[in-house]
């Protein structure tokens, strides 16, 4: 996890340039790294499993718009 903080700390550096960061995703074969940036001091860590084998399915997050409404109510409630 400390390498997720680092590149979060890297990404908030060109903020001007491309926007605040919304979420990270990292695919691996058995499962895939999520990360969201929710204040400068926390941060949410998902991982969820990798293994469907249907045609297509690359590419696609499980749960991503379930995740990130979550975030987006947990930060208007702040």
């Amino acid at each position: 996890m400390p390498r997720a903080v680092s590149s979060w700390h890297s990404r908030n550096e060109l903020t001007d340039k491309i926007g605040r960061g919304m979420y990270a995703v990292a695919a691996y074969e058995k499962i895939k790294r999520i990360t969201v940036p929710l204040d400068n001091n926390h941060m949410l860590f998902v991982s969820t499993d990798n293994t469907s084998t249907k045609a297509g399915d690359y590419g696609k997050t499980a749960g991503m718009g379930k995740i990130m409404s979550i975030v987006d109510f947990v930060n208007s409630n702040k």
